[in-house]
């Protein structure tokens, strides 16, 4: 932990200060150095690479790295991991995760235990660029187990004084934990976050105040973002990132616009293949400078974004995201009052599922369409309705169907794995 702490302080610390002459170059030598190890020792990319007849040597600017087609998840996901991680690289070493299929895609991911702490120390520098402290207590809302509260301290991992609640529990639980860990920041999902600040709205106190609060994963929509005012006291952190990538970019103090990790992500925002001018919106497509075991080069994640048309006065020099669309809203209403987020975590249990799509029709009727990569049976389809009826509750309605790609809804936009009866409007005390 003290290696990584200061290699933190003498290297990405130093990254916010970088011109935008000095990242480039900085990005171009780091580039380079992928670029080859993929070649070399990933099929996939050497297959990509010589189908468009693209070498290590040809790139020389930054430019050049547009000759290299994107990568999609949906495509990603259909490639053997032996054609992903590095020759070299032993699976059974490597720290696997899975994304979570918010997007309707779930994909395993392959990473080395440094790959993950410079993931982790990236996460660790927007805390403290806004405002967290070495003494602070950290609570995390998210998918992993609960931290036992009789333990009586937090588990010393990156954060001092770390601890979880899953957001399974029940909100009422996941209150009960918060008053007795007593943390001073919180950092989950926009969703889970949103969720237990409205409880607490709901309990008729003024709020509980906090140092920091930040959100990832989702939409900081008006609604989330007014309850986490009034709950917390202070103005949420959002922060851009997904699984596969790790944090992409974050609003610094001023909480206008996202700074791009340029100093260990390329990051490009595309439409027809080709770069948005200033001000347009564009697709983002994302190279882990820093991913080597299984590389990411050119990805898209399948978000879209606006590029800020000047740069803003807080010091940083980091390049920025005016806006993001497309991280689409999972919360949704159930008939005792609660609500959902936790469809993508379930879903993602199944491997056999290539692609799924909730639908809720009423407030106690949900249908499933899924995809599947193989031949499916009516008992997965059980399996998997039964999975989610365990979580939704017993006067809860659950169809899984099994359909072609074809019938899934589309539209504008991001593909949403997930679409509530209608919105909800959190913030209010009732």
């Amino acid at each position: 932990m003290a290696a990584g702490l200061i290699s933190f302080s003498a290297g990405l610390r130093s990254g916010l200060r970088l011109g935008a002459r000095e990242l480039e170059t900085l990005q171009l030598m780091r580039l380079k150095s992928l670029i080859t190890h993929a070649y070399e020792n990933v099929s996939y990319y050497r297959k990509l690479f010589d189908s468009v007849g693209f070498a290590p040597r040809h790139l020389k600017r930054l430019s050049d790295l547009e000759a290299i087609p994107v990568t999609s998840r949906q495509t990603l996901q259909k490639v053997p991991y032996t054609e992903m991680v590095a020759r070299g690289s032993d699976p059974a070493r490597l720290r696997k995760s899975q994304t979570s299929g918010s997007t309707g895609v779930p994909l395993h991911i392959y990473k080395t235990r440094r790959e993950s702490r410079t993931r982790q120390l990236l996460t660790l520098r927007a805390f403290i660029h806004n405002g967290l402290r070495w003494n602070d207590r950290v609570l995390t809302l998210s998918h992993s187990a609960t931290t036992p509260v009789e333990r009586g301290k937090f588990a010393h991992r990156l954060f001092l004084g770390r601890s979880n609640v899953s957001f399974f529990e029940e909100p009422e639980k996941q209150l009960l934990r918060f008053l007795k860990i007593r943390p001073t920041v919180i950092y989950g999902y926009t969703a889970s976050v949103a969720m237990l600040a409205d409880v607490i709205l709901k309990g008729g106190t003024n709020g509980i105040p906090l140092s920091l609060v930040a959100t990832s994963s989702e939409d900081l929509l008006p609604g989330y973002r007014k309850a986490i005012q009034r709950a917390f006291g202070v103005e949420p952190l959002d922060i851009y990132n997904c699984t596969e990538l790790g944090d992409i970019a974050w609003q610094c103090r001023q909480r206008s616009g996202f700074h791009i990790n340029a100093d260990w992500l390329r990051v490009e925002l595309l439409r027809y293949n080709r770069p948005v001018a200033p001000g347009e919106i564009g697709e983002v497509v994302v190279t882990s400078l820093y991913r080597f075991a299984m590389p990411l080069i050119r990805y898209s994640p399948g978000d879209f974004a606006t590029s800020a048309e000047s740069p803003r006065v807080c010091g940083l020099r980091l390049p920025l995201l005016e806006r993001l669309e497309g991280r689409t809203q999972t919360l949704s209403p159930l008939p005792s009052g609660r609500y959902s987020i936790a469809f993508s975590r379930i879903m993602s249990q199944f491997p056999e599922i290539a692609r799924y799509q909730i639908v809720q029709q009423a407030l106690d009727h949900f249908v499933v369409s899924i995809v599947f990569s193989s031949e499916s049976s009516r008992e997965l389809l059980n399996q998997i309705a039964q999975a989610l009826g365990s979580k939704l509750g017993t006067d809860v309605r659950v169809e899984a169907r099994a359909v072609e790609p074809t019938q899934l809804i589309g539209g504008p936009g991001k593909f949403r794995p997930v679409i509530p009866i209608a919105p909800l409007e959190l913030g209010r005390i009732q």
